[in-house]
This record gives structure tokens, C-alpha cells and sequence, in this order.
């Protein structure tokens, strides 16, 4: 143990960013996002990540009468083709609502800057588009500027996690986390920048019928986590996301703290 050196995980602190109400009301405009609260999600939609709670918390929205809109952020192409069916179906009316929405965020590539969005732009709704995305109406679009500054909260149910780089990002912008206490989770989301919560595992060898009654206890728990949030940041028990933002600078998750960390790394392998 005592011969490993572990880098964490780092954020560009330029390209993610604080977003002012106007910016955040903007790319909400721009996604065609619609509710009083958004909830969000970047990354991959499977079984670690769990997309299965999601789709049950998905549910329970449907059929409460809370004001949630939710929007996915996912690049791989078969998961995101299945996600959409299955949002289809387990939250009909959220779809038609506009209150879920799937976009493809390029702000990495693009690095935001204005110059390349035209090229980017074409090239993935090219693939969009041969995917049957860009005639539905859960499609938010390609966003070239950081999605987590659209979000009122951002959510990660997963069930196995490194230093998750989406929370990181949505940190950095001052978003609050309600995400599972697992891997080095706990390590980014404390009681001041949002809730850590117990989720039971679901696994492969499950039978179907396990699998779904796990993940509605998980979308149950994860539904109060939002709800008691919600409170937190009415008691102002929750940093402001300026001080959010400050947290993750402070422990140096940045990218230069990243590219400083692993230089150094190789350079007391080279017995520099």
C-alpha cells in the first residue's frame, strides 16, 4: 500500500463555473427544460451507475404531482437508445410535459469556445439524428457549455463509484450532490454540500422481480434525499455555491492540481 500513489480525479475550474440565474434560466431555455426544480445526471446509463433506480424514481415522479423536471446527460449511443425507450415508457407524461429531457453535453470538446461549436455541432447530430433522437420530444439537444449549470440539485445513485468526475463537476459549480455512499463518494459530498445516502445493492444474480423491488426502495430513498434537501437548503444548512465551489479548489481537485500530481508521480518513478 505503502508504494502506490493515487491521483484524484480534476475539474477545469475555468470551464466549469458558477452560473449567474440569467445563465441558468438561458441553457434551461435553450434544453426547453421545464419545472421549479432540475435534477440532473451525466455519465453512463447502467446497472453501476444505477439507471435502474433512476427509472424507478423516474416513476415515482410520474405520478406525484411534484414540480421536477429531470435532464440525462449520457454519450455512449446503445445506452442512450435504450434509456430513452425506457423513459418513454415509465414517464410518459414527464416527457410530454417537458419535464425530462436527454441531451449530449460537448462542453469538453468544445472547450466553450464558440469557434468549434459549428463543427461539433453537425458531427453529433448527424449521429443524433441516424439514432432517431432529434424527433423526440425528450430531446434536449446539444449543449456546448457544462450541463451541471442548468441544475438545481444533481443526483448519482450509483452502485459503485470511484472519485466521480460528474460530481466533481457539478461541485465546481456549485451544485449540491444527493448521491449514494459509496467508493470515494464520501470523500467530495459532506452535510454542507449536500446528502449521502444508504442504498441497498442490486445485483446480477438477482432475479428480476429482486432487482425492481430493490430499486424502488432506492428510488424511494433517493425521492426523501431530494425532498430533505430541498429543507437543508431552506434552513441554509447548505454552503452557498460559491463556497461549494471553494471546497473543491481548496483540496486542489483541479486539473492543474491533477497534471502537478501526476508529474510529480513520474518523476519520483524516474528517481527524479
Amino acid at each position: 500500500k505503502d508504494q502506490v500513489d493515487v491521483v484524484q480525479n480534476g475539474v477545469d475550474p475555468k470551464l466549469y463555473q458558477v452560473y449567474s440565474a440569467r445563465e441558468k434560466e438561458a441553457l434551461r431555455k435553450k434544453i426547453g427544460i421545464k419545472g421549479s426544480k432540475i435534477v440532473g445526471y451525466v455519465g453512463r446509463m447502467n446497472h453501476n451507475k444505477g439507471v435502474g433506480t433512476m427509472l424507478e424514481l423516474l416513476e415515482i415522479c410520474e405520478k406525484g404531482d411534484e414540480d421536477i423536471g429531470f435532464i440525462f446527460a449520457t454519450s455512449n449511443g446503445n445506452e442512450r437508445r435504450r434509456f430513452l425507450n425506457q423513459l418513454k415508457m415509465v414517464a410518459p407524461n414527464l416527457v410530454a410535459t417537458d419535464r425530462a429531457k436527454i441531451v449530449l453535453d460537448v462542453a469538453k470538446l468544445t472547450g466553450g469556445s464558440s469557434s468549434v461549436d459549428d463543427i461539433v455541432n453537425e458531427h453529433f447530430y448527424r449521429q443524433l439524428k441516424g439514432e432517431g433522437f432529434t424527433q423526440s420530444q425528450a430531446y434536449g439537444g446539444i449543449v456546448t457549455t457544462p450541463i451541471q449549470g442548468a441544475l438545481d440539485l444533481y443526483m448519482h445513485p450509483a452502485q459503485s463509484e470511484a472519485i466521480c468526475l460528474a460530481i466533481l463537476e457539478s461541485l465546481m459549480q456549485g451544485v449540491p450532490i444527493v448521491a449514494s455512499e459509496t467508493g470515494g463518494i464520501p470523500e467530495l459530498v459532506n452535510e454542507s454540500n449536500g446528502i449521502l445516502v444508504n442504498l441497498d445493492p442490486v445485483k446480477y444474480q438477482d432475479s428480476d422481480e429482486e432487482k425492481k423491488a430493490t430499486n424502488v426502495r432506492n428510488a424511494e430513498t433517493m425521492h426523501s434525499a431530494i425532498a430533505d434537501l430541498d429543507v437543508q437548503l431552506e434552513r441554509r444548512t447548505i454552503a452557498t455555491p460559491e463556497d461549494i465551489r471553494r471546497q473543491v479548489k481548496s483540496k486542489g481537485l483541479t486539473k492543474e492540481g491533477m497534471q502537478d500530481k501526476t508529474r510529480k508521480v513520474y518523476q519520483k518513478a524516474m528517481g527524479q
